[in-house]
């Protein structure tokens, strides 16, 4: 289940502060105001899929999962006829499709992004739990720009417009601010003071909150030194203080600083969802601690936010990313990625904007209201595509469903075959026997998923062994699952004498 997180904060309109770290599907609805209902005429509204009834709300997934989870939504509408309403952002891109059953061509997943080098990597959220090197890698960024960019142009903002905490969004500003003031708690004025402060940041990402989050230490390896030789050259960077690429210097400095203490350090990780949500709550003892560290860090020459720059090798910008996605692959056992792709992929990740969110959901809404109207011709619907920065908008009529033909047979991605089980149950003989009587079908190859229920190559012996078995009995016997209780239906897959490479014939739906 989906987390808020407060990178969610900076592109929808539904969630806030207090919400960080409880789950995305009830919070929306505590900040809508309380207004009468909406009645939609429910006669048209589909139901819930059976394997998924009674589970409301939707889903979002981040990174590679939404292609995933619209490949299987998808093919769920298209086996119970329901509508599909689908949308996607990727910067200021957007694009909002409808696919109608019988009026509309079906979806089509688009080719998978991982098969491209040049794809982009959308991004929706910092996740707890990082499943691949793209996470930890957008992680490691949100990390630079929080650290060494955001940070700065708010304490710069403070100082020069002398603006008091009532005047700022409280929870977010004490959250961003945490981690810079880290266990210095003043200015650094030395190499040795950033040194000080990047090794209790170390600490803090890679040690404590990975000891309380699942009780795990990273190994020792010269990653964990360039993480801490990046950090502190880039906070030095961001206060105008000369840093230093001096790595055996480093090693001996380490050993003669003090170990960071954790109780000084905010949590970045917690130990539950809870933990995450009580550290967004804003109190008066964080309100006076975070205007005592404004008051003191507003003494002197304002700071330098740094702007990500992934093509100078000599900044540490993506000696940064690279160390602090590699270790956090290491806390989560994620095989990492090596320096190059990391610069690519680092390179190629798109923002999510929340004026494309809101343009894209108020196009798919127009398409809603059509769908839970009533029927409807194809003419009525559009798909959508806009691209804010060029002021670009195209909406077209969806394509009708593509007509398919084998000799005396017609029928689209909607359609399929109807054969009732009976009672008695039929055998397979009786099936194949079935289709070819009825539909003039000579079966050459018949699939429940991935199990072979059939092949006309088989040996007379072996086709002795499967014709005489109820369809139900040869698929339990091939998969070791019975149909489960309240199926309905067995989804099998054929094909046939005298077809060629590009047919594709209908699901046969063997009806129990």
């Amino acid at each position: 289940m989906d987390h808020i997180e407060r990178s969610n904060l900076s592109r929808q309109f539904l969630f806030r502060s207090q919400d960080v770290g409880v789950s995305a599907d009830p919070s929306p609805h505590s900040c809508i105001p309380d207004r009468p209902p909406i009645q939609l005429p429910t006669q048209h509204l589909p139901a819930f899929f059976p394997e998924t009834q009674g589970r409301g709300g939707c889903s979002s997934c981040p990174g590679p999962e939404p292609r995933l989870t619209g490949r299987y939504v998808a093919a769920r509408c298209t086996h119970y006829l329901k509508p599909l309403l689908e949308a996607g952002t990727s910067g200021t891109w957007g694009s909002a499709t409808v696919f109608m059953p019988h009026v509309t061509e079906a979806y089509r997943a688009p080719a998978s992004a991982a098969a491209s080098e040049d794809a982009p990597y959308p991004v929706c959220t910092v996740r707890y739990f990082p499943s691949t090197a793209e996470h930890t890698l957008q992680w490691a960024r949100h990390e630079f720009e929080e650290l060494f960019r955001l940070s700065a142009e708010t304490i710069n903002h403070h100082q020069q417009a002398h603006t008091s905490l009532a005047d700022m969004d409280e929870p977010q500003t004490l959250t961003l601010l945490k981690p810079v003031l880290g266990v210095l708690r003043v200015r650094p004025q030395n190499w040795q003071d950033c040194v000080a402060w990047a090794l209790g940041h170390w600490k803090l990402c890679f040690h404590y909150g990975i000891k309380q989050l699942l009780r795990h230490f990273p190994p020792n390896k010269d990653t964990h030194l360039l993480y801490v030789l990046a950090a502190a050259n880039l906070y030095a960077q961001m206060h105008g203080l000369p840093g230093s690429q001096d790595w055996t210097a480093l090693r001996e400095l380490l050993k003669l600083l003090p170990q960071p203490d954790p109780q000084q350090m905010a949590p970045i990780f917690a130990s539950n969802l809870e933990l995450a949500s009580a550290s967004a709550e804003f109190g008066p003892e964080q309100q006076k601690e975070l205007n005592k560290a404004l008051e003191v860090w507003s003494v002197g020459p304002p700071l330098k936010p740094l702007m990500f720059e992934k093509d100078d090798d000599s900044n540490f910008h993506v000696d940064f990313v690279v160390a602090a996605a590699s270790l956090r692959c290491q806390n989560y056992g994620i095989p990492p990625v090596n320096r190059a792709q990391s610069k690519r992929i680092v390179g190629q990740i798109i923002p999510a904007i929340a004026t494309t969110t809101a343009a894209v959901a108020g196009l798919l809404g127009l398409e809603l209201y059509k769908v839970v109207s009533g029927p409807r011709p194809r003419s009525a619907f559009r798909h959508s595509y806009l691209h804010l920065a060029e002021n670009y908008l195209i909406r077209y009529m969806p394509f009708a469903p593509a007509i398919q033909t084998f000799h005396h047979l017609k029928w689209t991605s909607w359609d399929r075959l109807k054969v009732p089980a009976g009672q008695p149950e039929r055998t397979l003989e009786s099936l194949l026997a079935h289709l070819q009587e009825q539909h003039g079908l000579r079966v050459r190859i018949l699939l429940h998923g991935s199990a072979l229920l059939y092949a006309a190559g088989w040996s007379p012996e072996k086709q002795a062994q499967h014709l005489p078995l109820r369809v139900t009995e040869l698929v339990q016997q091939l998969t070791g699952q019975a149909p489960a209780p309240g199926q309905r239906v067995l989804v099998l897959e054929l094909s046939c004498e005298g077809d060629d490479e590009d047919t594709a014939f209908p699901p046969l739906h063997y009806e129990l």
